[in-house]
C-alpha cells in the first residue's frame, strides 16, 4: 500500500475517536489507529550522538554511535579497532580528547609521536591532524 506520509506513528487507544477526521489514518486492529501529525514520540536520531576515532594521518579508526550522557568505547579495547591504531613511524600516547558523558557529536584524534632519531633525541609531537605541534 502506497502511502503519501513519510512517518507515521501508532498510538494504542483505548477506544475509537468518537469522530473520524481526515487526520486519522486506520491502520488495523480494534483500538490502533495513527494520527499523520502527532510529533510526541522521541525521534531516534536525536537520542544518539556519533563519536569518530582519527589517526595521526587522518584515517577514521572508529565510529561509534553512542547514546546521550555515555561514553564511547575505546578503540583499544575493541578488537577490530585496536591493529587500526598503529601507524609506522610513530608511537600511540593517548586520545586528544575525553570521550565520556557525550552530549554532542564529537572527533577524537589520536596523540602520537614521532620517532626521530638523532643526537639531540629530539621527540615531534602531533596532534588534531598536524594543526598543533611542538618540539621537547
Amino acid at each position: 500500500m502506497n502511502s503519501p506520509y513519510l512517518r507515521v506513528y501508532i498510538l494504542n487507544l483505548l477506544e475509537a475517536p468518537s469522530t473520524w477526521s481526515r487526520d486519522w489514518i486506520y491502520k488495523g486492529g480494534k483500538h490502533y489507529f495513527a494520527n499523520k501529525w502527532d510529533n510526541s514520540l522521541t525521534d531516534p536520531k536525536s537520542s544518539y550522538y556519533v563519536v569518530t576515532f582519527y589517526r595521526v594521518d587522518s584515517r577514521v579508526i572508529s565510529i561509534q554511535y553512542v547514546y546521550e550522557n555515555q561514553a564511547a568505547q575505546d578503540p583499544r579495547d575493541r578488537e577490530g579497532d585496536r591493529d587500526l591504531i598503529a601507524h609506522i613511524g610513530y608511537n600511540f600516547l593517548g586520545w586528544g580528547a575525553v570521550f565520556t558523558n557525550i552530549t554532542d557529536d564529537l572527533d577524537v584524534w589520536g596523540i602520537y609521536q614521532n620517532k626521530i632519531t638523532g643526537e639531540d633525541e629530539q621527540s615531534l609531537f602531533y596532534n588534531n591532524n598536524f594543526q598543533d605541534f611542538n618540539f621537547r
